[in-house]
């Protein structure tokens, strides 16, 4: 059931509901977990979904990476997914942290860790448990300290070929694409392009589609913008290009 239709059977919290929709993006992932319904992966954008399916199946990803796993949807969905590869989520909060080890137990190739995002990154690169081709979901950036920088420089110089998916990312000139914001500073290009390193070819692909595609069978999910970094992939990058970009993404070389 959706969360919807449970809010729509109460007398009266209908109009509350759509009012917190407006103030906090990720109510639905909150109630879900609060209440016992199943967790929206990935803010149940299908487009979002189905593209991350296909880099992960198309392209041999060999390791998907968490960093912010919350309630454990989105790791979940992945798990679902692709049972032969592991799987490694962290989260510094105790609380999220029990919750999505919890819900994550049945999946052996799960690894849920309480860290600081930083410390995780590291360790697991040196460990070198992460294969030739990892997908990083980044999507740390909720408290009042973000380690978004102190990732995307993590990653970038230490590893070759990478994949790199940042949630509640700004994209250019897609003002309905929701993003996260941080003592001023958008969750966006202009946080992240210092802290590339210079010695990487980068590809990139924004979301361009509406609210109806996402969410065909929904009125209560908003857009959230995301960025997806193909780093030293370029042919990669034209295959999962050539599969989306002409009708749902906008490409940035």
């Amino acid at each position: 059931m959706r969360l919807e239709h449970l809010v729509k059977k109460i007398p009266g919290s209908f109009k509350l509901y759509c009012f917190l929709r407006c103030s906090i993006p990720d109510l639905e992932g909150f109630f879900r977990s609060l209440i016992g319904l199943p967790l929206v992966a990935f803010h149940n954008d299908v487009i979002f979904q189905n593209t991350i399916k296909e880099i992960i199946l198309s392209l041999q990803v060999t390791s998907f990476i968490e960093t912010g796993t919350y309630s454990g949807g989105s790791t979940g969905y992945i798990a679902r997914l692709k049972r032969d590869i592991p799987i490694f989520g962290c989260e510094i909060n105790e609380k999220f942290f029990k919750r999505s080890k919890k819900r994550l137990k049945e999946f052996k190739n799960v690894e849920i860790i309480k860290d600081s995002s930083q410390k995780f990154l590291k360790d697991l690169i040196e460990s070198r448990s992460l294969g030739s081709l990892p997908l990083f979901f980044l999507d740390a950036h909720w408290q009042d300290y973000w380690p978004l920088e102190d990732e995307i420089s993590i990653i970038t110089s230490s590893l070759g070929r990478a994949i790199i998916i940042i949630d509640d990312f700004e994209v250019p000139e897609r003002p309905e694409f929701g993003f996260d914001k941080y003592n001023d500073k958008a969750c966006g290009l202009d946080l992240i392009k210092p802290k590339m390193d210079k010695k990487n070819l980068y590809y990139s692909l924004f979301p361009s589609y509406s609210r109806k595609q996402a969410f065909p069978n929904s009125r209560f999910f908003s857009l959230r913008g995301y960025i997806i970094i193909f780093q030293n992939l370029k042919e990669e990058f034209e295959l999962i290009a050539d599969s989306f970009s002409q009708k749902y993404f906008k490409v940035e070389i």
